[in-house]
């Protein structure tokens, strides 16, 4: 089934978006960056609790077999073009030596920085490897986040970047403001939200969905035989679906249908672009 939408509306968060890259551009005006890297590895049970962050870096979680967290971070350090050379030094040493990481029982904390020039003068990019029952919240200002593997709870944030999640269990939470959104194998309660980037979600629904983009395109597949209700919304495009939705009304902008009777509410939103449901 097509249906084609043709009412306009205005596009929310763009300016978000540019606030965003105007902060970031300034920051770029360096003479050269140094380069650093560390390695940890935390001791932990079969579950763990992660808390990531980075003013400007990708982030990377994936899960491998047994109770440890590893940690590997890439550092890089700006060098103004009015600043001596040791400042910069001085600071890659401290963070190749000393990372920003705490652990407290099984649950760690990595990249919390509370000085402010610290936060805008270093970028750091992690790769993480944890145990399947972590729970998991990441956030980049500038960078993409990839998620792999994990049976917890997952939430990905970041300020302009990808973001990647796979094969996740337990209840998933992502957000960009500008950039592609793309979950697949996720079995659990989804929210998806890009200001400007296409959204894509494939998995068997255990609880509600919420997908949306201010400009770009939202695509799903759902899996599974659960009942479903349907609703989806395109100011500025199409809504296509493979599915024998039982649809509620009239059709407009706005399709409302029932799968097997209804059941976990799945919303669908776009302000400029297409929705497809399969």
């Amino acid at each position: 089934m097509r249906y084609f939408v043709r009412h306009g509306r205005l596009i929310p968060g763009l300016a978000a978006v540019v606030a965003a890259l105007t902060f970031y551009a300034p920051r770029a005006l360096v003479a050269e960056n140094n380069n650093g890297k560390f390695e940890r590895t935390f001791a932990v049970g079969d579950a763990a609790d992660v808390d990531v962050q980075t003013a400007a870096g990708n982030i990377s979680v994936r899960m491998v077999p047994g109770s440890s967290v590893r940690v590997s971070g890439e550092v890089r350090v700006k060098t103004g073009l009015l600043q001596g050379d040791s400042v910069p030094e001085q600071t890659l040493r401290r963070f190749v030596s000393h990372p920003p990481i705490r652990q407290h029982g099984n649950s760690i904390t990595i990249g919390h920085l509370r000085d402010s020039d610290l936060r805008r003068d270093t970028f750091i990019s992690y790769e993480i490897e944890v145990p399947e029952n972590t729970r998991l919240r990441s956030q980049t200002g500038l960078g993409d986040v990839q998620v792999e593997g994990l049976h917890g709870a997952v939430t990905a944030d970041t300020g302009a970047g990808k973001v990647t999640i796979s094969v996740v269990t337990g209840d998933v939470r992502a957000n960009t403001g500008l950039g592609d959104i793309s979950i697949l194998g996720v079995t659990g309660t989804l929210r998806a939200d890009s200001s400007a980037g296409n959204v894509n979600a494939e998995g068997e629904p255990g609880g509600g969905w919420r997908l949306s983009t201010g400009l770009g395109d939202v695509r799903i597949r759902l899996l599974g035989d659960v009942g479903l209700d349907v609703h989806a919304e395109a100011g500025l495009g199409e809504i296509v679906t493979s599915l024998p939705l039982k649809v509620d009304g009239a059709i407009s902008h706005v399709l409302r249908g029932k799968l097997r009777g209804g059941g976990y509410v799945i919303e669908l939103k776009t302000g400029a672009g297409s929705i497809r449901i399969e």
